[in-house]
């Protein structure tokens, strides 16, 4: 069970910590490709911050740059109107998992 989001007023259902990434990441939906910050990031989501989002449900690929090119595979889970959207990501390749792993090292400060 999630701990209570006290800033939100609600219960928190983040499953793993964030970390701050102060990045960007391509986003390809359709033949539009978007290059978009994504300030947070944690193991199984990241924060892409879009005027317009995707709805609740969008399916679409992401690249990320982690000491290398990630591909992600990538489900809306939450919109915020006018903000962003959170999205839940999967990633196939072996190497890719061992990139985002590291780089979630490295944010962690481990």
């Amino acid at each position: 069970m999630g701990a209570i989001d006290t800033s939100r007023g609600g219960m928190e259902r983040r499953h793993a910590p964030r970390f701050h990434l102060g990045s960007s990441i391509r986003i390809e939906w359709g033949t539009a490709q978007l290059e978009c910050p994504a300030p947070s990031i944690s193991a199984n989501g990241v924060f892409i911050e879009l005027r317009d989002p995707l709805w609740v449900g969008a399916r679409f690929e992401a690249t990320l740059e982690a000491g290398g090119t990630v591909r992600m595979d990538c489900l809306v889970r939450r919109v915020e109107p006018g903000r962003g959207m959170g999205v839940q990501y999967s990633v196939a390749d072996p190497a890719g998992k061992k990139r985002v792993a590291s780089l979630l090292e490295r944010l962690a400060g481990r």
